[in-house]
């Protein structure tokens, strides 16, 4: 799935909550296909810094991707889960640091990004969802897997 939804698409939606260094972050549900505690991740060479290396799920070789490389967030990612996505017809791994929450998301929360999500750039994320005690960043897959370096 190519996702590049802005604000105004997301209606009312579950949204999968994650945490990457400091940013609070969200995939809608249709987005995700599991969530893992990461298994071994075996290095493999690839032209993308970003990319940490592949993980065998039942029997399916997942690349697997640092989002602190790929957003530009100084800093190691801890790795507490993998977000496994669909994106451009193959299964990846997204690194994350912890899983918060899964919440159902009302469309009126929804806002356009600003320039910057703690120091990460504005196009890396579609919209930003309004909570009581935070702002969720929801990710922008094509952005973030692709961004500038495939273009």
């Amino acid at each position: 799935m190519d996702d590049t939804r802005t604000s105004a698409d997301y209606g009312d939606t579950e949204i999968i909550v994650f945490r990457v260094s400091d940013i609070v972050a969200g995939l809608a549900i249709d987005q995700v296909r599991e969530i893992l505690k990461p298994p071994e991740i075996t290095p493999v060479y690839s032209r993308y810094d970003y990319v940490v290396g592949v993980i065998n799920l039942r029997g399916n070789i997942v690349t697997t991707v640092d989002l602190y490389k790929s957003l530009g967030i100084a800093g190691e990612n801890r790795g507490g889960h993998i977000v496994l996505v669909e994106f451009q017809d193959e299964h990846l791994g997204l690194l994350v640091d912890k899983i918060e929450d899964s919440i159902t998301g009302r469309a009126e929360n929804f806002s356009p990004v600003p320039g910057d999500v703690n120091g990460a750039n504005a196009r890396f994320f579609n919209a930003l969802y309004k909570r009581e005690q935070d702002l969720i960043a929801m990710l922008n897959l094509k952005a973030v897997l692709l961004g500038e370096r495939m273009l």
